[in-house]
């Protein structure tokens, strides 16, 4: 996190816009990863599973 905090100030974002910024980022690298380790079966199939396990249909 302090390195994305101090590439944020050296790009000159305003400080209003550091939160949206790092959420933004964050968000991002979550879903790239989730689509990395899903990218086999796909993404969708694999969210309706886990809903499905949650739920206990299908």
């Amino acid at each position: 996190m302090g390195v994305l905090n101090n590439g944020i100030r050296l790009m000159g974002v305003p400080s209003t816009y550091h939160t949206l910024v790092k959420g933004v980022i964050i968000i991002c690298a979550m879903a790239m990863d989730v689509y990395g380790k899903n990218k086999d079966s796909g993404l969708g199939r694999s969210l309706l599973k886990g809903m499905r396990r949650r739920t206990g249909k299908g």
